[in-house]
């Protein structure tokens, strides 16, 4: 199992998360992630993608992502058949350390109220914090490219700590893109 930053070529292995029906949202990330404001990290075993998630540096709601002190994590999950083999925990290590590396000091996430079994594992992922509830989620586009209409969920918050060295575990491999490396590096 190996964590790393993904690319927009990722979400062709993705296609178990990516329905036809979020092909613009599909599009509005691909578009963030060149403009660099917002990242993609996968879970890899074997040759398949069986997790991901995003953060979002700045979004249209500073409650959500400001750009400088504050991330917001959107589309966490986990291949059904490779959940409960700490998959979802791991990214989300990963994304938290990401976040501290680039100097932002909170964390954001959204879950929705009828999700309580949800709302505590993300509690004890230090996402105490009620921030507000929305129903409209900014992230999902619909087929006109609106934004689309959801259950109401819930915004929580992280503060985060302070980053340590030696802090990631050496177990976890973590490396960047494809697209990163330089020519001739593996």
């Amino acid at each position: 199992m190996r964590f790393r930053q993904g690319n927009p070529e990722d979400f062709l292995r993705l296609d178990w998360a990516w329905p036809r029906a979020h092909s613009r949202t599909q599009r509005l990330f691909t578009e963030r992630m060149e403009a660099g404001t917002q990242e993609l990290w996968v879970c890899e075993r074997g040759a398949c993608l069986v997790g991901e998630l995003h953060i979002v540096w700045q979004a249209d709601d500073p409650e959500e992502a400001d750009g400088s002190k504050r991330a917001y994590l959107c589309a966490f999950r986990v291949q059904p058949e490779h959940q409960g083999n700490g998959i979802g925990g791991g990214l989300m290590r990963r994304a938290l350390v990401r976040i501290r590396e680039k100097g932002f000091r909170e964390a954001t996430i959204g879950v929705e109220e009828r999700e309580p079994g949800l709302q505590n594992v993300y509690a004890s992922w230090g996402f105490s914090t009620w921030i507000k509830t929305c129903s409209i989620d900014p992230h999902c586009l619909d087929d006109w490219g609106l934004p689309r209409a959801s259950a109401p969920y819930r915004l929580l918050l992280q503060t985060l700590p302070e980053i340590e060295e030696e802090e990631q575990d050496p177990d976890e491999a973590v490396s960047s893109p494809p697209s990163a490396r330089k020519k001739g590096e593996q």
